[in-house]
């Protein structure tokens, strides 16, 4: 996996995002093993210059073309307190009974919402990026994150929560943004401000 991002840099090139219908995305992820593919950082540090390059409140890392069960997340809950975690090997511990529903959209789903019902709080264990073991309860928004993130570990992405039919339009919906003959929703909206 260093190799990949290694082989890109030296070509001086960027890694980018993995779009759906890319098959990576529905691939199960194997567990980090630190000393050879975290070494020095280098998957928590390309997944947080994604996150931000791309603005997105989490990354995992089949999204950037890694198959390691890595990701990352950056956002602020409602109470205003900010979240940054490098994710290594996480593992749902437990789930609260009390569900959210809320509107997810995703970095590889361009242009794509789907409303989703989630656990309003979730335990993890998982380790840091220098292989620390940690078990964190999640709450809100952190809470909703993490599972989508924990999701696309395990090969599952939004799509994969509605009926085929709706599947088949969202993916018309993605050929056409990547098409460019689709505006997305955010420049809509700046539009119908000014």
């Amino acid at each position: 996996m260093l190799e990949e991002i290694s082989l890109l840099e030296r070509k001086g090139e960027k890694m980018e995002l993995v779009i759906y219908p890319d098959n990576k995305l529905n691939k199960v992820c194997e567990p980090i093993d630190f000393w050879k593919d975290n070494e020095d950082n280098i998957l928590e540090n390309k997944l947080f210059e994604l996150l931000y390059r791309y603005g997105g409140i989490g990354l995992a890392a089949p999204q950037i073309g890694i198959l390691k069960r890595a990701f990352v997340m950056d956002l602020m809950e409602e109470n205003g307190s900010i979240i940054t975690r490098a994710v290594f090997n996480p593992e749902i511990l437990e789930k609260s009974d009390e569900m959210v529903e809320t509107e997810e959209g995703c970095l590889s789903l361009p242009g794509i919402k789907i409303p989703i019902k989630r656990s309003r709080r979730i335990k993890v264990k998982y380790f840091d990026g220098v292989g620390k073991e940690i078990i964190e309860e999640f709450d809100g928004l952190a809470s909703i994150c993490a599972q989508h993130e924990i999701d696309h570990l395990g090969g599952k992405i939004l799509l994969d929560y509605i009926s085929p039919l709706r599947r088949n339009l969202a993916a018309g919906k993605i050929k056409k943004i990547k098409k460019g003959l689709l505006k997305l929703e955010n420049e809509a909206r700046e539009y119908n401000r000014l």
